[in-house]
């Protein structure tokens, strides 16, 4: 299947776009093409958050990790590029159920969805070493990982985690992962 993906920023590594890339990325492993170059070469189009334009003829599935829910800002306005999408999509892909939830209360229930989550990259994080962490374009990211645990048992290694790192004088980013 050839699949135009549009409103993606294949440089950002912020979570929706990150998420298109590592999907495209699976999509294009598993036989299927991105981003052709001519449009009646696409099957479908897969919209990050908000369509830049409806290809007609093609099938419009948004990918939608949430919406702007601030009763202190005008939110109604904020989300209306992104409810016109949802509007005219004939699918939506949520980031999870909570996301699916606000959504839905907020635009209605989606013609077609599912949920897909934005999920760890699984193949760098199994091929770095933990004790020297993932070299990033500012610094490092030290993968700190807990699970089931008191709070306060997850503060206090928190805590040792940092000062055995307190002296290293580079920028480094931790990045904590709790299953509770």
């Amino acid at each position: 299947m050839n699949i135009l993906f549009d409103n993606v920023d294949w440089n950002s590594t912020a979570g929706p776009h990150w998420f298109g890339r590592k999907l495209a990325n699976h999509l294009h492993k598993n036989g299927h093409n991105i981003n052709g170059t001519s449009l009646a070469e696409y099957q479908a189009q897969l919209s990050i958050v908000i369509a830049s334009q409806r290809h007609h003829g093609l099938p419009l599935i948004q990918r939608l990790d949430g919406i702007y829910y601030d009763t202190l800002k005008n939110y109604v306005e904020l989300n209306a590029p992104i409810k016109a999408t949802y509007d005219i999509a004939d699918g939506v892909v949520f980031q999870s159920g909570w996301s699916k939830m606000l959504v839905e209360s907020q635009f209605g229930p989606a013609k077609n969805s599912t949920i897909i989550h934005n999920g760890a990259d699984v193949d760098t994080i199994q091929n770095t070493d933990p004790a020297t962490g993932l070299e990033i374009r500012f610094g490092r990211v030290l993968l700190v990982g807990s699970t089931r645990m008191a709070l306060r048992d997850i503060s206090r290694d928190l805590a040792k985690t940092f000062d055995t790192f307190r002296n290293i004088r580079e920028r480094m980013i931790f990045f904590v992962s709790l299953e509770m």
